[in-house]
């Protein structure tokens, strides 16, 4: 039996996630920008600690900690969001080793509270789908492909083991590719 390919957004429907207005919770707009832009699994999200950042030239670098089977990873982070990140950061007056995103009763936001949190700015998006923080995963991984990035480097950036995990994106890419065909066939 051929598996179920995972929901993704397309980057229409994840500019307009992410546009939502987040009223004086910014924590909630960057850890969807996290996930959705730099394909973390929302629990290599609310773990975040200042010290994973570090600003380059062109890029900012983000290095994910005890990922998924306890292996650290580098994953670029562009410079807007880590300039997001850094004004949160030093308004907040959060100190280099403690969480980015502390939660009321733990260490750290939780991941089921994150996971309700994209449920609902998903609802006032007005996405039809229904998403969940890995659907921004797959949206970062799908449009990685989409743009040409080498499947190799997709998978390290989401920290799979194996090739094959990251393959299933290609056949959500092809198939996206027979939809824009069956819109636009050539006709002779």
């Amino acid at each position: 039996m051929p598996k179920k390919l995972p929901v993704y957004l397309t980057l229409d429907e994840l500019r307009l996630l992410l546009s939502q207005p987040y009223r004086s919770n910014v924590q909630h707009i960057i850890i969807m920008h996290i996930m959705g832009r730099c394909g973390l699994r929302v629990s290599e999200a609310v773990n975040l600690q200042p010290k994973d950042f570090e600003k380059q030239p062109r890029i900012a670098i983000l290095t994910v900690r005890d990922g998924k089977g306890g292996k650290d990873r580098v994953v670029p982070c562009p410079l807007d969001l880590w300039s997001m990140v850094d004004d949160y950061v030093t308004h907040h007056k959060i100190g280099y080793d403690d969480y980015l995103f502390p939660g009321i009763d733990s260490p750290h936001y939780t991941e089921d509270a994150a996971r309700k949190m994209v449920k609902r700015y998903g609802r006032r998006a007005g996405i039809q789908k229904d998403i969940h923080p890995h659907t921004l995963r797959h949206t970062f991984a799908v449009s990685q492909i989409k743009a040409g990035v080498n499947i190799i480097n997709v998978m390290k950036m989401l920290g799979h083991e194996h090739l094959s995990t990251t393959q299933i994106y290609l056949q959500m890419t092809q198939e996206d590719t027979i939809e824009d065909f069956l819109k636009h066939p050539v006709v002779i």
